[in-house]
């Protein structure tokens, strides 16, 4: 199932995998990848963000940086997207989803420059190096636990059949209404005298 909603979120385009990097793995190296480290994620699996404190937080993420490296997601090199996808789906009360239009880009960058002159989204550029990956993987997570305590968390509700299926989630989910609120900069028309 996870696999299938990945593939339905756009992580496995059609095309030539040479032009396109956003395809998955086989399912076998997939599932490989997953039940390789059962016996690791059984030991996380009853850990929530809402239940620790920030450095037993931030000890339960290093205890995921082999796992991190082994899973097998996607062909890209880039591995923060495809692997927490992954992650949030077998251990959703610990870990957030992230992307790179929404999470990352409200990380990274500056609401002033989220957008280019022309109003697209200016482009989210993760390392190439995988121990960097997983660094910032790291630090987005920390962040986000971070966030979570800092708020008023109590008015959050969990609700399966939403988008707030877990704490994590719901703070994608804000990170996202966020970044979807920051207005476009308005297109400037200028006459010919000014482009000159």
């Amino acid at each position: 199932m996870i696999y299938a909603t990945l593939a339905s979120w756009g992580m496995h385009k059609m095309g030539n995998p040479d032009f396109t990097k956003a395809k998955l793995v086989s399912f076998r190296d997939f599932r490989n990848s997953i039940i390789k480290h059962k016996d690791d994620f059984e030991k996380l699996r009853d850990l929530k963000i809402n239940f620790c404190t920030t450095s037993e937080y931030e000890s339960y993420i290093n205890q995921l940086e082999k796992i991190y490296f082994d899973l097998k997601v996607s062909i890209s090199d880039a591995t923060i997207v495809a692997n927490s996808k992954t992650l949030a789906h077998i251990l959703p009360n610990l870990i957030p989803p992230l992307d790179r239009q929404y999470s990352i880009r409200f990380f990274k960058q500056q609401k002033e420059r989220f957008f280019t002159k022309s109003g697209a989204y200016s482009q989210i550029r993760i390392p190439k190096d995988k121990n960097q990956q997983f660094s910032d993987f790291k630090d987005y997570c920390c962040r986000i636990k971070k966030m979570f305590d800092s708020c008023n968390n109590r008015i959050f509700s969990i609700n399966k059949e939403s988008f707030n299926t877990s704490y994590p989630k719901i703070m994608d989910n804000l990170i996202m209404a966020f970044v979807k609120n920051v207005s476009k900069p308005k297109k400037q028309y200028l006459d010919n005298d000014q482009k000159s």
